[in-house]
């Protein structure tokens, strides 16, 4: 890899220990000067007079010594949504977040608290300090939330977050909750997943190319080898398989395309899924250019990002190590580019069932290349479930926006 471009490698996630303690033990826990703590209080914590006093709250007063309540006080903190207080008293760094109403509570609520959890406790020198996490107002689902949250931002600097360089390597968390009996591995492996997924989407498309994906899917299966299993079919390969459509949309880029196959398997298999992720690794749109301010094409490494999210779900599934399941994940990687040899409008190519189409705009790429992908998946296996991930159209955002997908079935 050239030098600086180093930077947008997959990174390992910071050892972040973290366990689970119940509300009760909060003094315990505080029992220390070095100490970060981060904490979530509700307008509810609070009575008209602006005054804590709900049993949580006054708890917390306690813990740190009664001087909570002036502190509020003094500075007009109430609980509000989205809003901030940070104080030291004593040797221990404060943080305290306002999460609005407790009937308004909401999984984003949740997550800013984990965003803003994992700026506070790796800013400055207080790295290696224990960290506490304050937060008895969130059921089982928040609190998966805030933990997933937690992880996935706490790798990030804050000054240079596209970059991606850790300023820790580990750092042990308590978790102060009402529900000690969380199973924690849960969110630590889906943000595990998400994490990878983030990087590989914000890294350059003359970085995260077709081989860039078949070098992480190789890694995956030795980082877990008694569960992945990893092959990576070159373009020889794949015209054999008769991969007409795929190979088409790859014949105008001088970087050669992936066909990319991992199997997790553990147990007898119950059940037999598949899972195909859209790997267009840059979309040009080719002789249908991306033109004009709208055409985001300065941003169309994210056409990647289906890909990305089955890498992602192949490495959570493997920290979770489920039984009796076998799931099959399918990445037909390459890049939609202009030359010579290009797919043309009105060129005629075939699929890997032999089936013909006639491509009337080479920007509508991605069913080309999910189209082979999900045949040879269909062929190989005799499934129960079938899904497939991508960033097909920008139609689905006009329609939906930009806070949720689009789900068919």
């Amino acid at each position: 890899m050239i030098r600086g471009l180093a930077t947008f490698a997959v990174r390992p996630n910071a050892k972040l220990s973290m366990t689970n303690t119940p509300a009760r033990n909060l003094a315990a826990s505080l029992n220390s000067a070095s100490v970060n703590l981060s904490a979530a209080l509700c307008k509810e914590d609070f009575d008209s007079n602006g005054e804590l006093s709900s049993p949580e709250a006054l708890a917390l007063n306690s813990a740190l010594d009664g001087v909570l309540c002036a502190a509020c006080k003094d500075s007009g903190f109430s609980g509000e949504k989205d809003s901030m207080m940070e104080f030291v008293l004593n040797g221990k760094r404060v943080l305290l977040n306002g999460v609005g109403s407790m009937s308004c509570l909401e999984t984003h609520t949740a997550s800013s608290f984990g965003k803003r959890t994992a700026a506070f406790l790796t800013r400055g020198t207080f790295i290696d300090r224990k960290s506490v996490i304050y937060s008895p107002l969130f059921d089982k689902n928040h609190l998966h939330s805030v933990v997933s949250n937690i992880f996935v931002n706490s790798k990030l600097n804050e000054t240079q977050k596209l970059i991606k360089i850790a300023t820790w390597e580990s750092i042990t968390c308590e978790l102060i909750s009402n529900h000690p009996e969380l199973d924690l591995e849960i969110p630590m492996a889906l943000a595990a997943g998400v994490s990878l997924t983030k990087d590989i989407v914000e890294a350059p498309p003359n970085v995260a190319n077709p081989s860039y994906f078949a070098s992480i899917a190789t890694d995956l299966g030795r980082e877990f080898p008694s569960l992945l299993k990893t092959d990576i079919l070159e373009r020889s390969e794949c015209e054999a398989l008769g991969m007409g459509l795929f190979l088409g949309v790859s014949r105008g880029s001088s970087t050669p395309p992936k066909f990319i196959h991992i199997r997790y398997s553990c147990g007898k298999p119950r059940k037999r899924i598949a899972i195909v992720g859209k790997g267009v690794t840059f979309d040009s749109g080719g002789y249908n250019l991306k033109v004009g301010p709208g055409s985001l094409i300065e941003l169309m490494k994210f056409d990647c990002g289906g890909a990305a999210a089955v890498l992602g779900t192949a490495k959570s599934l493997a920290l979770l190590r489920p039984n009796n399941l076998q799931v099959d994940f399918y990445i037909a990687a390459c890049e939609n580019m202009i030359s010579g040899e290009a797919l043309r409008p009105g060129d005629v190519i075939s699929a890997s069932n032999g089936v013909t189409v006639e491509v009337n705009n080479t920007d509508a790429e991605g069913r080309l290349t999910l189209a082979d992908a999900i045949l040879i998946a269909q062929d190989r296996e005799n499934l129960d479930q079938l899904i497939d991930i991508a960033t097909l159209t920008g139609a689905c955002i006009v329609a939906l926006g930009d806070k949720v997908g689009g789900l068919y079935s």
